[in-house]
């Protein structure tokens, strides 16, 4: 897998939890608080973040004896329900209730968030060995995406859109990755014989 291919993963699975730290971001006010509070949240979901994908992978790997002729298949299906998941949440729109600062709250909310990566390692673990890497990269990005969209969130407040347009692109990314899979591996091969 690409660097490219590798930072477009991760920019996708970081979506939600920069939505998430929009939210929080609006709501914390106090200067002290509003530190600590961004630090948490991007350790919280940036680690989230790094462990699903490993996860979602060694599952993966367990089953491929079992899938291996159609596993590019599989992992094509399993990106292709997180995009279509991405993309209803994107046109269901955020309700924006209060958040608690918890911190079980705040991870169950991390594991919320990742539950895309966790789907996405399975996949990707289907056709790749090892995914520590790719689960690195998408935990930095989340981390650093969370921590800059929680501090630029009262500049960012009067964009509604955002939310939207970065589900829709973040889906479309995770579907082009999935069809790229199924390129590598001549999934396509039998429309050259029509």
């Amino acid at each position: 897998m690409t660097v490219f291919e590798s930072l477009s993963i991760a920019f996708s699975l970081s979506v939600d939890a920069c939505v998430i730290a929009l939210l929080y971001g609006q709501l914390a006010q106090e200067a002290g608080l509003r530190f600590r509070l961004g630090l948490k949240l991007a350790l919280t979901f940036g680690f989230c973040q790094f462990l699903m994908p490993l996860i979602g992978c060694y599952g993966g790997q367990a089953l491929l004896d079992l899938i291996d002729t159609y596993d590019h298949w599989v992992a094509f299906a399993l990106l292709a329900l997180v995009s279509l998941n991405m993309l209803k949440e994107a046109f269901a729109g955020e309700s924006r209730t209060a958040l608690s600062q918890h911190n079980a709250m705040i991870f169950i909310l991390g594991l919320a968030t990742s539950l895309d990566a966790l789907a996405v390692g399975f996949s990707l673990g289907l056709v790749y060995d090892s995914l520590f890497s790719l689960a690195l990269i998408i935990g930095l990005t989340c981390f650093g995406l969370v921590l800059a969209t929680f501090y630029l969130s009262s500049s960012l407040k009067q964009i509604t859109v955002l939310n939207r347009s970065m589900n829709i692109v973040g889906a479309l990314i995770l579907l082009l990755i999935g069809v790229l899979i199924l390129r590598e591996h001549d999934a396509f091969a039998f429309l050259t014989q029509l």
